[in-house]
């Protein structure tokens, strides 16, 4: 039971909150709490309508539910009808209060003919649905059975919310699933599944997720955000903000959007703010494919605080195999390893490789520079190599390869002494 010092204030209330299940109805109230300043009550009251027998012939179905949305339109809630009797236009009576409706209940009944009221909307929803669906149509004979149709129409409102809390636990579920997969797939790990649930669990319109990993000396601290669709409960992973903080030199922060194409890993993001070049196959806006390496402009941040990327297209000009196939790397020798070795600069990773100068191998690390079409070397103090030494060391390499290649003196004059004697000449 509700309190109210004034009878709009109650009927607004009773207006706003009663359904086809539950309903309400204002009536003044006691004086002991009249005294108090409140005049009106609200009292929940259970329909009617299984205590009915409502029945209507085929012919007046339309007729009827044409004019009790007329009259709920006029502002009639309530409606008294004969029980005994099939409904017409003609036998109903609108009311507007459920006290006027009781009323007339009591003066029109008697022993041949008893009168019940119910709510007007409830009858002609049920109504509507069933000219709208002929499965929820009940007949009793020749008579449809309106009371039938009403019990059943209830019943499936007091269903449909057990029904969308299922709904909504297997979308939450799959949802969970979805990001989890996401973020995994996206080079976060595994490790999100506890803070992730109880984020959803709070259905807010938004929210964040921290990550943190050490490469190297440099500290990298992450935010991934979610965010709430307008349409929907679902939550969709939208970005990531990365800020890498060197042993030495300023912090570099950089958002990474995360779409349906062109989508950088975690890992390829770090690799991209260490100033190193990824290649990536790419969507153009007409949604066609194309390769390039990417790489991050430092010089020139966007209105949003973001770096601009540089893109060298396939028809740029640098090819890696190439580029590598100038040094002695050790690993280019065996295809699975050379396989590797490609893929991992490719994913622009800082990758060791074994150079072999004058029968010595020497640990060397490696990065892609499509800008300029080669690649940088650099030794085991992380000190870059000239390119002077670059290709002193690559020639002296060569030389040698061509130099096993190449015959002696010897063997080439008794190539020619053996040539001679075949009657042929080289």
């Amino acid at each position: 039971m509700f309190t109210f010092p004034t009878a709009y204030e109650a009927q607004e209330f009773c207006y706003e909150n009663s359904t086809d299940v539950d309903h309400y109805i204002c009536e003044p109230i006691s004086h002991t709490i009249e005294s108090l300043g409140y005049s009106f009550e609200l009292t929940p009251i259970v329909s009617p309508e299984k205590q009915s027998h409502m029945k209507i012939r085929e012919e007046d179905f339309e007729p009827l539910l044409k004019y009790l949305h007329e009259k709920r339109w006029d502002g009639y809630e309530f409606m008294v009808f004969p029980v005994n009797t099939p409904l017409t236009r003609e036998n109903i009576i609108p009311c507007f209060t459920h006290e006027e409706a009781m009323s007339l209940c009591n003066q029109t009944s008697n022993a041949t003919n008893e009168f019940n009221q119910t709510y007007i909307r409830t009858v002609y929803r049920t109504m509507s649905e069933g000219l709208a669906d002929n499965k929820l149509m009940r007949y009793d004979g020749d008579l449809v059975n309106v009371s039938q149709m009403i019990e059943d129409h209830i019943e499936r409102l007091q269903i449909k919310p057990i029904s969308d809390n299922i709904k909504t636990t297997v979308m939450n579920e799959k949802n969970f699933d979805y990001l989890k997969e996401q973020i995994k797939l996206t080079g976060f790990g595994e490790g999100f599944e506890e803070t992730l649930k109880k984020s959803l669990e709070k259905k807010g319109p938004d929210f964040t997720l921290a990550y943190n990993k050490q490469f190297g000396n440099d500290q990298v601290d992450v935010q991934l955000h979610f965010n709430k669709s307008k349409q929907s409960d679902m939550y969709f992973f939208n970005k990531y903000t990365v800020a890498v903080k060197p042993e030495k030199g300023q912090t570099v922060e950089q958002t990474f959007f995360i779409g349906k194409e062109n989508n950088f890993t975690f890992k390829e993001a770090f690799n991209l703010m260490s100033g190193r070049a990824v290649n990536k196959d790419l969507h153009n806006k007409e949604g066609q494919v194309y390769n390039a390496w990417v790489k991050m402009d430092f010089k020139q941040p966007d209105d949003n605080g973001n770096y601009k990327m540089q893109h060298y297209h396939q028809n740029y000009g640098f090819k890696l195999e190439e580029a590598l196939a100038k040094y002695p790397i050790k690993e280019l020798q065996e295809e699975t390893q050379k396989a590797r070795l490609l893929s991992s600069i490719r994913k622009g990773n800082l990758q060791s490789v074994t150079l072999v100068v004058d029968n010595k191998e020497t640990k060397y690390f490696i990065e892609a520079n499509p800008q300029f079409k080669t690649i940088n070397v650099y030794n085991e103090n992380m000190q870059r190599i000239s390119n002077k030494q670059e290709n002193r060391e690559s020639q002296s390499a060569s030389q040698k390869e061509s130099a096993k290649q190449s015959p002696t003196e010897e063997e080439e004059t008794n190539n020619k002494k053996n040539s001679k004697k075949r009657g042929q000449t080289i």
